[in-house]
């Protein structure tokens, strides 16, 4: 009897919705720079987000997610790679991890601090012909299942209009209520997440003075 192989492992990648262009590494392709490269099972591709709520975690990756959250964004998460071996998975994740390449060795965007969380201790003994049939097959899967970020596009502009938009509310506001703000230094944010404070900072002071 024929035992099932286990195929829970995928990967995934964190890319930083600020940097908006194409990020071309051969048949892999982004609208967003990418940051970060993992291999995981269940949910281990949203770990970095709660990690990250901890100041304690201090890791590149995490200082990255948190200027993201400051200024009213979202890492934008999603698997590259799913239905493989744990072998398979690691050697992806090690293979894509030296072709896009690492800020630490300056030959790249991510902020892995090596070449894979499990792969480091993993000896493969695996032909240059096996090493290729895998990743034929994931650049067959990427072929199959485009995952061009059209959605993350269209969100990423809403909020700029959003936040263009409520910037202009909050500065008539603050010129027809003669508000003691300084709008010299106002003008220097674009952050939908900074025009949302101020608005709320406004609407305290326009009921506290009951205009």
């Amino acid at each position: 009897m024929l035992l099932l192989e286990d195929r829970r492992f995928y990967i995934y990648v964190y890319l930083d919705p600020r940097k908006l262009r194409i990020f071309q590494y051969n048949e892999l392709i982004f609208n967003f720079a990418p940051f970060y490269i993992g291999k995981g099972e269940g949910n281990r591709l949203y770990a970095h987000l709660n990690e990250s709520k901890n100041l304690k975690n201090n890791y590149l990756k995490h200082r990255k997610i948190r200027s993201i959250w400051k200024i009213g964004l979202n890492p934008i998460i999603f698997k590259i790679a799913e239905n493989l071996t744990n072998n398979e998975a690691n050697f992806l994740e090690k293979y894509w991890v030296k072709k896009i390449g690492r800020i630490d060795l300056n030959t790249g965007p991510l902020s892995n601090l090596n070449q894979g969380r499990a792969c480091s201790n993993t000896k493969l003994n695996w032909t240059e012909e096996k090493k290729q049939s895998v990743v034929d097959k994931f650049l067959k899967t990427l072929k199959e299942n485009p995952y061009i970020m059209e959605e993350a596009i269209k969100k990423m502009k809403n909020t700029k209009k959003e936040a263009k938009e409520l910037k202009l509310k909050c500065l008539k506001l603050v010129k027809e209520n003669n508000l003691e703000l300084n709008i010299e230094e106002m003008m220097k944010h674009t952050s939908l997440k900074y025009w949302k404070d101020i608005e709320f900072k406004i609407n305290i002071i326009l009921a506290i003075t009951n205009k």
